[in-house]
């Protein structure tokens, strides 16, 4: 709006403040933006803290953490149960840092239905949290057939596409979960 008693405006000035207003309203939406994503890497980085804490706890936990870039990690008879089991899989997603892992034993350790299905969510998670394992132990544990069928998910979505070797013997699935498997 210019005076009336004025001179015209200046149409490149008039041109160049309307690529001003423009540029900041896009600097103000990328800024909501990169705010929203610091907030979500913050967060991230908060419960990647927590877990770490909680592994540090457990002779086990301080295992895994001991060997951030091993391809074999044998956790078995330790009576994890789901609670030890849900704690892996939450690190795995939320730290990557076991994303070399070829070789996952969890043999008898009282894992039930609970303890797959955290465990599948998490393979199925954007992070790829095994992304290379190729050989995972499950024997003797008290996964049933919802639990077998998570797990079934997470093969199919493509989670565990290197997967050559599950052994699954000594627990309580039955048919409905080998089927979920085929």
């Amino acid at each position: 709006k210019r005076d009336a008693g004025g001179p015209p405006p200046d149409k490149e000035l008039l041109h160049e403040a309307g690529r001003a207003f423009m540029l900041a309203q896009f600097l103000d939406s990328g800024c909501e933006e990169a705010e929203d994503e610091m907030e979500q890497l913050q967060k991230l980085k908060e419960e990647v803290v927590a877990l770490r804490q909680e592994l540090e706890s457990k002779q086990w936990g301080r295992a895994v953490l001991a060997a951030p870039e091993a391809t074999r990690l044998y956790i078995s008879s330790r009576n994890i149960g789901n609670d030890g089991v849900t704690l892996l899989a939450r690190w795995a997603q939320a730290s990557g840092s076991v994303a070399n892992l070829k070789e996952l034993k969890l043999w008898e350790n009282q894992i039930g239905d609970a303890g797959m299905k955290e465990f599948a969510a998490a393979l199925m998670s954007g992070s790829g949290a095994l992304p290379s394992l190729k050989e995972l132990y499950l024997y003797n544990n008290q996964i049933g057939d919802d639990g077998l069928k998570a797990l079934a998910s997470a093969c199919a979505s493509g989670a565990l596409d290197k997967l050559t070797y599950l052994r699954l013997d000594g627990n309580a699935i039955g048919d409905a979960g080998l089927q979920a498997l085929a």
